[in-house]
C-alpha cells in the first residue's frame, strides 16, 4: 500500500454485455500533481511493470519539481539583490517578477541584456517559443491597467505586473499539459 501523494496503479471497472461488473486486463495508473489528477493507462497488463512506470513518472515530476524550485529560488534571489542595490528600476524588477511566473509555468526564461531590444523575456516549453514584453502599471478596482501599444508585432504575449495583482498576461499563456505537473496560474 502506497502512503499517500504517491498515486496508485488500478484495474478500471467497467460491465459487459449481461451487466456484470468487469476489470480490464490493461493497468491504469493515477496521480496529483499540484491541484490536477491525472490518470493515464499504463499500456501493460503486468502488474510490476505498471508499478514501474508509476514510479518513474514520480521520480520525472520529482526532479522536475526540484528544477523548478532551484530556478526561482535563483529568481527571487536575483530580485532582492536588484531591490537592494540603488541602480534598481521598476521595469527590471518587473521583469524578474515575470520571469519567476513563467519558471514556475514550466518554461525556460531568457531576459534581454539591451535595453532597445524588441522584447523583454523569451520563454521557451517543448516546441513552443514566446515573445514577451513586460510594462508594469497599477490597478484600478482589482484590475490591472493596460498599457496603449502601437506595435505588438515585436513579440507575443504582454506582462502585465500590476501592484497587488501578480502578473497578468495578454492574451493568457497557453497552459501546460500535464507532464509538466503544473498549470498556468497555479
Amino acid at each position: 500500500m502506497r502512503k499517500a501523494g504517491e498515486g496508485s496503479i488500478f484495474q478500471k471497472p467497467y460491465r459487459d454485455r449481461q451487466g456484470n461488473l468487469c476489470r480490464t486486463k490493461t493497468w491504469y495508473f493515477k496521480y496529483r500533481t499540484g491541484s490536477r489528477v491525472i490518470c493515464e493507462s499504463t499500456g501493460s497488463e503486468n502488474r510490476a511493470v505498471a508499478e514501474e512506470k508509476l514510479k518513474q513518472i514520480l521520480l520525472d515530476l520529482g526532479s522536475f519539481s526540484k528544477q523548478v524550485r532551484n530556478e526561482m529560488q535563483t529568481a527571487v534571489a536575483e530580485l532582492r539583490a536588484v531591490r537592494e542595490s540603488n541602480q534598481v528600476t521598476v521595469g527590471s524588477t518587473s521583469e524578474l517578477i515575470a520571469a519567476v511566473h513563467l519558471l514556475n509555468a514550466g518554461y525556460d526564461v531568457f531576459r534581454s541584456v539591451s535595453h532597445c531590444a524588441s522584447c523583454d523575456l523569451i520563454a521557451i516549453r517543448g516546441n513552443t517559443i514566446l515573445r514577451i514584453e513586460v510594462k508594469t502599471r497599477g490597478s484600478v478596482k482589482g484590475k490591472a491597467q493596460k498599457p496603449s501599444i502601437s506595435d505588438r508585432s515585436k513579440f507575443d504575449h504582454l506582462a502585465i505586473v500590476a501592484r497587488g495583482l501578480g502578473v497578468v498576461f495578454d492574451p493568457e499563456l497557453p497552459c501546460l499539459t500535464p507532464e509538466y505537473g503544473v498549470s498556468c496560474g497555479e
